[in-house]
């Protein structure tokens, strides 16, 4: 049980590889942290481990499986997606035609019966259960958000949502690319608090990247030199 990059390479443009031959496993329930200067690729492997790209070279498994795969099969709604990817800007992660409350819920898989009502079913049941057990509470996630479009609310608010819609998929890894980067000091510590407090209950793998000092020894229990 874990999620591994094996020797992967990757570069956008051919000749010129953003990374080479990089390997990386992480736990259930570490916190591990990227550390490399500004371009070393940090974000290219945040998106090679989430399943949002693939490696052109060398392979990522979650689990024993691959994540590419898994990552299909959740776009298709045929199941989870085990791996869920933060990045720094809220606003670039939703619709901007779509309501909060059907964003927050669109990475809950279907469950049961075929079809569009059961993912429906599903996405409700999984909105009602954040509420019954408190995830939106942690978060302070406001049911008026609901019916909101994302340019309605701050980026603090939509990084709020982000959080919450990532947890609501039930990932095992959380990876965490600069989550907090453009929030106030106050705020990050309120978020991360929370965060930590919810992966180490699930013991969820935790990826993270930041250029804070101070909060890489705070939160990681390891650090991975890239």
């Amino acid at each position: 049980m874990s999620l591994e990059a094996h020797d992967v390479s990757f570069s956008y443009v051919p000749g010129h590889p953003v990374l080479e031959r990089v390997s990386l496993a992480v736990e259930p329930g570490e916190r591990v942290a990227i550390a490399a200067p500004s371009g070393a690729g940090k974000s290219t492997l945040c998106r090679l481990l989430a399943g949002y790209l693939e490696p052109q070279a060398g392979e990522v498994l979650v689990d024993g499986g691959r994540a590419g795969a898994h990552a299909a099969r959740a776009r298709a709604g045929r199941g989870p997606w085990p791996v869920q990817l933060i990045v720094q800007h809220p606003e670039q992660a939703f619709d901007p035609l779509a309501r909060m409350g059907r964003s927050l819920v669109e990475g809950v898989p279907r469950l049961g019966a075929r079809g569009a009502h059961a993912g429906v079913r599903s996405r409700r049941a999984a909105l009602e259960r954040a509420r019954e057990t408190g995830l939106l509470e942690r978060f302070g996630i406001r049911d008026a958000w609901f019916e909101r479009l994302p340019h309605e609310l701050s980026g603090g608010e939509l990084m709020r949502c982000c959080i919450v819609r990532a947890l609501l998929a039930e990932p095992r890894y959380l990876i965490c690319d600069e989550m907090t980067a453009m929030l106030d000091a106050v705020t990050q510590a309120e978020l991360w608090r929370a965060v930590v407090a919810i992966a180490d209950e699930r013991r969820m793998g935790l990826v993270l990247v930041s250029h804070s000092p101070a909060l890489v020894r705070r939160l990681a229990t390891r650090v991975y030199p890239l």
